[in-house]
């Protein structure tokens, strides 16, 4: 799937309150806008230490 270019992988989120529900939605829409312009991703998993 990473590898497939009709394949936008995005995060499973949940929460019960509203307030960070929006700041789920604003990062994930800043981070789309920042993939489609070619720069860096905020909150990206670093593989080797895994945070």
């Amino acid at each position: 799937l990473w590898d497939m270019p009709n394949v936008i992988i995005s995060p499973h989120s949940a929460s019960t309150a509203d307030s960070e529900n929006w700041k789920l939605t604003d990062l994930f829409c800043d981070n789309l806008l920042r993939y489609l312009d070619g720069k860096d991703l905020r909150n990206v998993l670093n593989k080797k230490t895994l945070y």
